[in-house]
């Protein structure tokens, strides 16, 4: 995955967003099960996660229980709040009881802007901790 977004050029186009997904809750699942429990479900919210995104948006697994989302030609940040809360609704169920969410941030770049890649998932994944912690306030 990182090879391909490394010849990502970003500019030039309707506009970009990237989404930064942290799977919530796979550390527990490792711990009390195994990593192979935890790659199941990984397995499934990857697929869950296409089926949900636009022809020609990009999904790739970054890290250990981490996401990255590259959508591009979305029209406006609002646009891509769309996309972010369609991910954001999506679970699965481990064993019946467990469900496996995801937190999720995201950046967005206007049409004519160019952006560096690394920045804006270093911005996406800093407006997913602020939903995050956020969110259990």
């Amino acid at each position: 995955g990182r090879a391909m977004l490394d010849r990502v050029e970003i500019g030039d186009h309707r506009g970009v967003g990237l989404l930064f997904a942290d799977v919530d809750k796979l550390k527990e699942i490792n711990d009390q099960h195994g990593h192979d429990a935890g790659d199941k479900v990984l397995g499934e919210l990857a697929e869950a996660i296409r089926r949900a995104l636009r022809p020609g948006d990009l999904a790739y697994r970054w890290g250990g229980d981490e996401f990255i989302v590259l959508c591009e030609d979305v029209a406006d940040p609002v646009a891509l709040e769309g996309i972010v809360k369609r991910l954001g609704s999506l679970a699965v169920s481990y064993l019946g009881n467990t469900v496996v969410s995801m937190s999720i941030g995201s950046a967005f770049v206007s049409p004519g802007e160019v952006a560096n890649l690394q920045n804006l998932i270093t911005s996406a994944d800093a407006d997913m901790y602020r939903r995050k912690t956020g969110a259990r306030q």
